[in-house]
């Protein structure tokens, strides 16, 4: 029993990555190259139809580093950083998500809610039998 629901949770959390995966929607984002940092909307530009709004830090030490932001058809997020320096992006797909750092979007949150919610059925169906 708890390998069928097992397996049942990992179909679920593959439909719905995949459904986010070629998922059709465009968004807005912010574009800025040397962004205001605290980030200010009035000073950058909008773009729509993106498919994802990427955030890259360039770090030059540890407190000074380069903000931009763009509209990018796909986007990896990753750590370059060695030690202080390089680079880091962040990745998101949803209206304006890239006006803040450490943006999670809500497809993500809500694709890792569901994987919760499963994972704690499973196991508190396995201690009640």
């Amino acid at each position: 029993m708890m390998m069928k629901v097992l397996g049942i949770c990992i179909m679920v959390t593959l439909l719905l990555s995949g459904i986010n995966c070629i998922k059709n929607k465009k968004v807005k984002c912010y574009r800025c190259s040397d962004c205001p940092n605290p980030f200010d909307k009035t000073q950058v530009t909008e773009l729509a139809n993106c498919n994802f709004c990427r955030t890259v830090y360039t770090y030059r030490d540890e407190d000074n580093y380069r903000i931009a932001k763009d509209c990018v058809t796909g986007c990896v997020p990753q750590d370059r950083r060695g030690g202080k320096t390089g680079l880091v992006t962040e990745c998101c797909d949803e209206d304006h998500c890239n006006t803040a750092s450490k943006q999670l979007s809500n497809s993500f949150l809500l694709i890792n809610s569901i994987i919760l919610l499963l994972l704690l059925f499973t196991y508190t169906n396995h201690i009640m039998h």
